[in-house]
């Protein structure tokens, strides 16, 4: 029988795109969650969310890689603030139009086939 270890706990952060997303989003995302992982001090998980509150990443940010005209900013239920979606559409050459927000469209929708 082992005995339960009493050593700190570990955590790991794995940060991927699947081959799908360019990596450059990846890399923005693993660079916002070490900022939230230092502002929290502790793996404590009071820590861990108080720190997660104080994300505030405006508009034209960098490190904002999705289109949030209001930024990107989590509520106290921890669900983001602003939960607006974007709508994208794959053109046959496999490019996207953004067709949702309007500030960020760029294409109008296919005509259904």
């Amino acid at each position: 029988m082992s005995t339960p270890s009493t050593s700190t706990a570990v955590l790991g952060l794995i940060v991927g795109n699947r081959g799908f997303f360019p990596d450059h989003l990846a890399q923005s995302g693993r660079e916002e969650m070490i900022r939230v992982l230092e502002a929290a001090g502790s793996r404590d998980s009071k820590a861990l969310l108080a720190a997660f509150k104080t994300v505030d990443i405006k508009y034209g940010d960098p490190d904002l890689y999705v289109a949030k005209p209001n930024g990107l900013k989590f509520a106290d239920d921890r669900l983001l603030e602003d939960g607006s979606a974007m709508f994208v559409q794959w053109m046959e050459d496999q490019s996207q139009q953004v067709l949702f927000p309007e500030q960020f469209a760029n294409g109008q929708p296919r005509p259904r086939a």
